[in-house]
């Protein structure tokens, strides 16, 4: 039987669709793929339901710290029970946190050591304008551990390909009234391809709030 002369042009076009459904397929559910991990937990510091809270976030922008005050307090109130104070005099149980940085950790799945990469002005401008541009205004949390400061702003957009690791440190304090702070260390990660910060700090933000949950729990 004859082929049809429309079958080859028809096969190529079919390939052709296959091929490009291969290429958008990944990139879509990498767009998608985010993930977080703690690097530093908090010792648990159990809690008991109704007892008073009061949270204070320190070191971000005004907005960071209301936005993740706000997070952790709607957290504790509906996984514990816990009840918002006003101010710290009428609260039982007084969380604070301070955030030391807010920063790009890694950049497709490379680690970014700030010491080195500025001793070297080359691999500096190219860090400053990788992170600068996904790092948004420099308020409140620093950005990329220096390098942002080091070299100024960039202007280009993340690159949708790579995977940005950011990385969030502060330092948490959970105590009763009357009692001394005793800052602990903390660190975690949000990750994902073309992550810009937006969308790191809403991740960043929601780790840290399961977090002090975990902690207060007791477990």
């Amino acid at each position: 039987m004859p082929k049809s002369p429309a079958s080859p042009a028809l096969r190529g076009l079919f390939c052709l669709l296959c091929l490009c459904l291969c290429l958008l397929l990944p990139g879509c559910a990498g767009q998608n793929t985010q993930r977080t991990g703690t690097i530093q937990d908090l010792a648990a510091f159990p809690a008991s339901p109704d007892e008073t809270v009061y949270i204070a976030v320190t070191g971000g922008s005004r907005d960071f710290n209301d936005d993740l005050a706000s997070l952790m307090m709607g957290s504790l109130q509906s996984e514990l029970g816990l009840i918002p104070a006003d101010t710290p005099s009428e609260a039982s149980l007084l969380v604070d946190v301070t955030v030391r940085d807010v920063y790009v950790a890694a950049i497709g799945g490379t680690r970014i050591n700030a010491g080195r990469a500025l001793a070297n002005t080359a691999m500096a401008t190219t860090l400053g304008l990788a992170i600068g541009s996904i790092a948004g205004d420099r308020e409140g949390a620093l950005i990329g551990a220096g390098i942002g400061a080091a070299v100024g702003i960039g202007v280009t957009a993340a690159d949708a390909d790579k995977e940005y690791l950011w990385q969030l440190d502060a330092e948490v304090s959970m105590r009763r009234h009357g009692e001394q702070a005793s800052p602990q260390p903390y660190s975690t990660t949000a990750g994902g391809i073309g992550m810009e910060r937006q969308d790191a700090e809403f991740a960043l933000k929601n780790q840290l709030s399961e977090d002090v949950v975990r902690s207060l729990r007791g477990s």
